[in-house]
């Protein structure tokens, strides 16, 4: 793993995080699982791992994560790969696990990039840098008033699903939420030294697709590949997670940008506009 970088990818829910993460996927040197946040929530408990530690255990705990089962991972196999691995730190373990997916489900052998995407890592970016301080970070930025359209969608689906992402339709509790996530992305960021973290616009992914993935491959040092822009064709997003993900089967859609002006009102327009254009525009400001 000494050549291999790690990735986190961060956003606000609906705002493009699955589909940047599939692009990263499709690419032959990027392994990016579906999300499942397993490298946060077992670092109290094996977090001073070592050669030594108790693998089977690891094993067996790791299978209670949630949304691991949407892996469809052999254990066992998964057992001997890390057997023969020798993970000497918790950071080596996690990351051998994303390892052990591209293998097993993509057949990728010595990946240049292992990567994780969870949403709900904005809570906890201090303990993913302290579990992997040379990681990289690349955040995707969304127009708020779309991402409040895409809240309202996800209400509409009247999903059954105990996956369904939990999200509040009142408007003040939107733009608190989303407030509060950019000024933590924010906050961390001004931390980080300038060469760890990438921002980018998911208007931008849309409409210049080849050239934000251009630069993202050269944020990670790795050569563009045609197929990240046809990712639709190689998607790897799990089956119980489509229902609100459905336009990662699709080629990318111009029409997904701008919706706010035929959804919402003027007054939840101006009502967003208000409460998040300030830190808005501050983080369009690091996009390099």
């Amino acid at each position: 793993m000494d050549n291999t970088q790690q990735l986190f990818i961060i956003g606000n829910p609906r705002s493009g995080t699955s589909l940047l993460r599939i692009m990263m996927n499709s690419h032959s040197s990027m392994v990016m699982p579906p999300e499942c946040g397993f490298i946060q929530w077992w670092f109290k408990k094996y977090g001073n791992w070592s050669s030594k530690s108790n693998l089977s255990g690891f094993i067996s705990d790791l299978q209670t994560s949630k949304k691991i089962e949407t892996w469809q991972l052999d254990f066992d196999a998964l057992y001997f790969f890390l057997e023969q691995c020798v993970s000497k730190s918790y950071e080596e373990l996690m990351f051998n696990v994303v390892a052990f997916y591209g293998f097993s489900k993509q057949q990728k052998m010595n990946p240049a990039v292992l990567g994780d995407k969870n949403n709900y890592y904005i809570e906890h970016l201090e303990l993913l840098i302290r579990i992997a301080p040379k990681s990289k970070f690349l955040i995707i930025l969304r127009d708020p008033r779309d991402v409040y359209c895409s809240y309202k969608g996800i209400q509409e689906l009247n999903s059954k699903s105990t996956y369904a992402p939990i999200l509040s339709q009142d408007l003040q509790s939107f733009t608190r939420d989303w407030y509060y996530n950019q000024s933590e992305i924010l906050k961390f960021l001004s931390k980080l030294d300038k060469k760890q973290f990438k921002v980018i616009n998911y208007e931008d992914l849309v409409l210049k697709s080849k050239t934000v993935l251009v630069s993202v491959c050269d944020f990670l040092k790795v050569s563009f590949e045609e197929k990240m822009l046809h990712y639709y064709k190689t998607n790897d997003e799990p089956i119980a997670l489509l229902e609100w993900k459905k336009k990662t089967l699709q080629p990318l859609d111009p029409n997904s940008i701008g919706r706010y002006r035929k959804l919402l009102s003027p007054t939840e327009v101006m009502k967003i506009e208000e409460d998040t254009f300030g830190i808005y525009r501050q983080l369009k400001q690091v996009i390099i």
